[in-house]
């Protein structure tokens, strides 16, 4: 998948592939997608099929998944979506709207750091390893100065005149990072993933942490996990976010 390129181009996403062409999806949901049923991890809702011309271009290009085509899906912003794809209390404090995501993994946002990403590839370089690039962790935003490299996996806010990002829980990461985003090919077995635990500064800073943060994640888990990035809300305001915005970091 890492393969597909993407863009976005007079309110169409533009899919393309070096050999398979290019494919435009309307941004804007049309009337007649048929509604299927969608399961992401635990929690059961619907979603809105593209159609047979853009399934018929992705199975071309990933092939099938486990016998069956492959479907793209938009999210049904339903009332009984929203609810089925809640963040949860967990991740919320007192006051704050109650946050959904779509088809995302968890949380609708993911930010982190090129401090981070600076630590991480001086790490890989002592070891005689590929250093990688920020497109291996997808992240949604991406900061230049965070407070120090992995500021970010603790909880806190980021603030300008249009909005507030609340990080709320650092992301583990899966063997996916392995992947070179550019190729679709693995480039190591195991790195990253062993360096980010080496790296991993809750393994001596675990009475930095809120009590909070404590109780949503076990000591012996966020000490042994290899964690880039923050998954984190949109807790204030709105609006397009842009390079260049400065933000203000408080805990």
């Amino acid at each position: 998948m890492a393969t597909i390129q993407t863009a976005l181009s007079s309110g169409q996403l533009i899919l393309s592939h070096p050999e398979h062409g290019s494919l435009q999806v309307p941004l804007v949901s049309k009337d007649d997608l048929t509604v299927v049923p969608v399961q992401v991890w635990d929690d059961h809702c619907h979603g809105l099929s593209e159609g047979p011309v853009v399934s018929e271009w992705l199975t071309r290009v990933l092939g099938l998944y486990k016998g069956s085509p492959i479907r793209m899906v938009r999210f049904s912003d339903t009332s009984e979506n929203r609810t089925s794809r809640e963040v949860g209390p967990k991740y919320t404090h007192t006051g704050e709207t109650m946050p959904y995501t779509h088809f995302a993994d968890a949380f609708p946002m993911l930010v982190a750091s090129r401090e981070s990403l600076v630590a991480l590839n001086d790490a890989l370089r002592e070891k005689g390893e590929t250093q990688v690039l920020m497109d291996r962790f997808r992240p949604n935003i991406v900061f230049d100065e965070c407070g120090g490299a992995f500021r970010e996996l603790y909880d806190c806010s980021m603030t300008c005149d249009k909005y507030t990002v609340a990080v709320r829980k650092p992301c583990e990461r899966c063997p996916i990072v392995r992947v070179d985003q550019q190729t679709g090919e693995f480039t190591s077995l195991r790195e990253p993933l062993p360096t980010l635990i080496a790296l991993n500064p809750f393994r001596a800073d675990w009475e930095r942490l809120s009590a909070a943060e404590k109780e949503r994640c076990p000591r012996t888990m966020r000490q042994k996990a290899p964690y880039f990035g923050g998954n984190a809300l949109l807790i204030r305001g709105g609006g397009e976010v842009a390079v260049g915005d400065e933000l203000v970091l408080t805990e």
